[in-house]
């Protein structure tokens, strides 16, 4: 259960990253036009996921958690049809 505070936090930084989007969009000289506004409403494209990786339960948890970031942005701010997410663990090299 997240505390209020978190909630509030959270809800912050993502108002707080839409903003340097939108300046950053300026800056690059990125139409504001209705394609940016479809971005804003958002979109629900079709996706595909392939992982494949072992590690500890809190590796697993932050691993899946940038996965779902990476999702809602493609849906919030981005114009795709597809998003694909490909997650392989790197092999070590030993020297």
């Amino acid at each position: 259960m997240r505390s209020p505070e978190i909630t509030d936090l959270q809800t912050g930084v993502a108002r707080e990253y839409d903003a340097v989007r939108v300046y950053l969009r300026s800056l690059a000289g990125i139409e504001q036009g209705p394609a940016a506004g479809r971005a804003l409403q958002g979109s629900d494209p079709t996706f595909e996921v392939q992982a494949a990786f072992s590690g500890r339960s809190l590796l697993g948890e932050h691993i899946l958690m940038i996965m779902l970031e990476g999702l809602r942005n493609s849906r919030s701010h981005g114009l795709a049809n597809l998003v694909k997410i490909d997650v392989h663990e790197a092999p070590t090299t030993r020297s």
